[in-house]
């Protein structure tokens, strides 16, 4: 199949698309038995198997949704990975529940427009944030985290931790550390560590501290990379079997990051 004129292109992919989604969930009973029912199929394949044309399998509106999550085994553009229920929540998502524009081009850095503004929104309303903090065990009774066991990395010279400089007025995320804030800044400086890698020679010196459950915490929210869980978090790897096969089997991709500002 080709289609010259580009507004019919887009047109047949996204009704095609459209048309063996819904018929690939009806035929799946997916309905009943919830999008996880076709988590054992990849999506590219679940799209050819409800008779997706290929031309809207290879279309970059598919395609972009691998590149966004970079669902490449190994990072091999020949070898996609999506779940196809996690494919289609995703596209469920993101068709109809967001609001105002679809996506928004951003006039600085994510982390000046988008996180910036979320910590001081935070800070005013009184949320306490504690930086150069890195958890190294989760606690666990098999039911629930007990506790998270916290090393300190550096000292403050101060109680509170300022993160953010200005830049031409916008409050913005420094691409290091406020090293006049910190006790060891320093050397931290002198020596170009970077205390956000995993492969860091630096040695805490701030000491340690542990949170516990219903005393510190009620819900953890855990936002640490999946590379990393093996290990902080081996208590609940070995005393659940989803942890355990999540582990096991979902891959991270390393990926790489340029920028270039004109």
């Amino acid at each position: 199949l080709f289609i010259n004129n580009a507004d019919l292109r887009h047109l047949f992919i996204l009704l095609d698309l459209g048309i063996t989604m819904a018929k690939g969930i009806l035929e799946d009973e997916v309905p009943e038995k919830g999008l996880d029912s076709i988590n054992n199929i990849e999506f590219k394949d679940w799209l050819r198997k409800h008779g997706a044309a290929e031309e809207t399998i290879d279309s970059t509106l598919v395609t972009a949704l691998y590149d966004v999550g970079f669902a490449y085994t190994h990072g091999d553009i020949k070898t996609p990975s999506y779940e196809a229920g996690s494919a289609i929540r995703i596209i469920f998502r993101l068709g109809l529940t967001y609001k105002g524009a679809f996506m928004w081009k951003m006039q600085a850095g994510m982390g000046d427009v988008v996180f910036a503004p979320i910590y001081e929104v935070l800070d005013r309303r009184g949320v306490k944030f504690e930086f150069f903090n890195k958890v190294t065990n989760l606690k666990t009774d098999g039911e629930q985290v007990t506790a998270i066991e916290i090393s300190r990395q550096v000292n403050l010279k101060n109680e509170k931790y300022n993160p953010l400089i200005l830049t031409k007025g916008l409050p913005s995320w420094p691409s290091a550390p406020m090293y006049d804030q910190l006790v060891e800044g320093d050397r931290l400086r002198n020596e170009n560590i970077n205390l956000e890698s995993f492969w860091s020679p630096w040695k805490d010196t701030g000491g340690e501290l542990i949170l516990e459950y219903g005393k510190d915490y009620d819900y953890v929210v855990l936002g640490i990379s999946l590379g990393a869980l093996p290990h902080i978090a081996s208590e609940l790897i070995a005393s659940n079997d989803k942890w355990k096969d999540m582990v096991k089997n979902v891959k991270t991709v390393e990926t790489q990051a340029a920028q270039i500002w004109m």
